[in-house]
């Protein structure tokens, strides 16, 4: 994606499927949008395919506390004196339509 890649320590990262990679590569104070808000921070370097990124346990403990809310799935949290706040991408909603007899 034409990052400034720098070597870094090499480290194991766990997905939430279990897999594990491995990095040795970080883009230092990458400047990232999100809904509508500019953050900075140093990104791992990782192979994830269909994801831009992920928000792993490293940077959120840097802005805890942090308010979650799982029901309207959302997180809260200050950077540099601002409230932000990230909305999750919420699920289609399911949908029916009837089928022809036959085709069952």
């Amino acid at each position: 994606m034409g990052f400034q890649l720098v070597p870094a320590p090499s480290r194991q990262v766990k997905l939430a499927n279990g897999k594990i990679l491995v990095t040795d590569q970080v883009v230092p104070q990458m400047e990232w949008w999100c809904q509508g808000n500019t953050l900075c921070t140093d990104m791992q370097a990782l192979d994830l395919g269909a994801y831009d990124a992920i928000l792993g346990y490293n940077r959120l403990k840097k802005h805890s506390p942090m308010t979650c809310d799982w029901e309207h799935q959302t997180v809260t949290f200050m950077e540099q004196d601002k409230l932000i706040t990230l909305q999750g991408v919420p699920p289609a909603p399911l949908s029916l339509s009837a089928v022809q007899a036959d085709s069952l």
